[in-house]
């Protein structure tokens, strides 16, 4: 199995397995400082596990409540399963509930969904939480296809190959809105942060967190027409089409 070395903020410098494993513990090691090559009950895990940030963010991968809402864990003040909501019909109560998220106080009720009853089950349970991690990760694989982020992927912009993992690790940092602005994609009108409160860019993330085989995400996005030498369009003919990305990983 390949590994990429990632040298972070603090000096240290880690390999890890470019799977899907290897981007948990990557992100991880970077959030909260875990180490997850350890087992989980180990100190530095069950202190990471609990980690806050200031903005009342929590756990391995810094989750906040909008996450936790969105992967169908956390019902918040008002009680509501995202999973029972329509988001093309109910995006303004969507809204509504995402609005009380702001301060992460975690006083709201919890679905129970794989035994995360409550917010000590969450920050005391690693192995529970790191279910809601993997449920997140791929949460935010499909808004990369449904907002056709995954069209992005080999792309260089601004000096970083875009990548699945690494535009999904962008997203978790900041948002689908930031994503969008620094991808210059026109799926959002207005325009977001691309650096978070302690000034860390999104191309930061491309970088440190691309290039991992998330395994079993979405898949990028190929347009194709087929023409015959003046230019016609074929039709009704059997093809074969090879796919060939031209960025350094293959998506």
């Amino acid at each position: 199995m390949m590994k990429k070395t990632i040298k972070f903020q603090d000096g240290s410098v880690q390999d890890f397995e470019l799977n899907r494993n290897g981007f948990i513990q990557a992100v991880s090691y970077k959030e909260s400082s875990a180490d997850l090559k350890l087992d989980l009950t180990h100190k530095s895990n069950i202190m990471a596990a609990a980690k806050s940030s200031p903005g009342g963010y929590r756990g391995f991968f810094q989750m906040g409540e909008s996450a936790l809402f969105e992967t169908g864990y956390y019902l918040g003040d008002f009680g509501v399963d995202f999973r029972k909501l329509n988001p093309d019909k109910e995006q303004k109560k969507i809204n509504t509930i995402r609005a009380t998220f702001d301060k992460n106080d975690w006083k709201g009720t919890w679905s129970g969904k794989n035994g995360i009853n409550s917010f000590n089950d969450f920050i005391t349970k690693p192995q529970l939480q790191l279910m809601a991690v993997s449920d997140w990760i791929n949460h935010l694989c499909k808004r990369m296809q449904i907002l056709n982020f995954n069209q992005y992927y080999g792309q260089i912009i601004n000096g970083v190959e875009v990548t699945e993992s690494g535009a999904i690790a962008s997203a978790h940092l900041m948002g689908e809105g930031g994503l969008a602005t620094f991808l210059g994609s026109p799926v959002f009108k207005k325009k977001s942060a691309v650096s978070d409160g302690n000034g860390t860019h999104i191309s930061s993330y491309l970088s440190m967190f691309g290039g991992f085989d998330l395994e079993v995400c979405c898949k990028r996005k190929i347009y194709i027409t087929i023409k015959d030498s003046s230019g016609l369009e074929l039709k009704n003919k059997e093809v074969t089409i090879i796919s060939k990305n031209n960025g350094k990983y293959i998506s």
